[in-house]
């Protein structure tokens, strides 16, 4: 199938197309953000994760407890992360295992972040709202409230150097990723 691009000579051409049905993520229903991974794109669906290879065909697909928050990042070339509608993560590798889950003591409601080490940020909860990271190998590394009744809403920033911009309903912090 041939697309007109508007103004131009110039045609677009589809390569492929692949439907995904839409996942919940900050109180709305939205289209989820596709990721590159694994010469393949990860494409999160309402209750599943999705691995589209370079053809446009579905090579597997991963199923959640309760749906798919946010979208998948990736942490090294063979490993991925993305968080529940419950209240864990679940490591991914290439062919689709979980390789392995984390139970966080409250469920997401920010976007994952990778750190270069492998390390993800994240937001948790609701009535007390937590900045966490977790190491690549599942563990908690920190946990540190910074506001309260849905103060943590809004995307998590890295900054080069080590800090962790966090904004929330009362101001800006700058967390020690390290430390917290």
């Amino acid at each position: 199938m041939k697309l007109q691009a508007e103004k131009t000579d110039r045609a677009a051409t589809l390569l492929w197309f692949v439907p995904a049905r839409m996942r919940f993520e900050h109180l709305y229903n939205r289209i989820g953000r596709a990721v590159s991974f694994a010469d393949g794109t990860l494409v999160p669906d309402a209750l599943r994760l999705l691995f589209v290879g370079a053809d446009g065909s579905l090579a597997w697909g991963c199923d959640f407890d309760g749906g798919v928050w946010g979208h998948p990042v990736v942490l090294r070339h063979d490993r991925a992360v993305i968080a529940d509608l419950c209240s864990s993560l679940h490591f991914i590798d290439t062919r689709g295992r979980s390789v392995r889950s984390v139970e966080l003591p409250a469920p997401a409601n920010t976007e994952l972040l990778a750190g270069e080490d492998g390390a993800v940020f994240l937001g948790i909860g609701t009535r007390r709202s937590d900045a966490v990271c977790v190491e690549v190998d599942g563990e908690v590394r920190w946990q540190v409230t910074v506001a309260r009744d849905d103060g943590l809403t809004r995307p998590m920033a890295l900054q080069p150097g080590g800090g962790l911009w966090v904004a929330t309903d009362t101001g800006l912090l700058l967390l020690d990723r390290r430390t917290g």
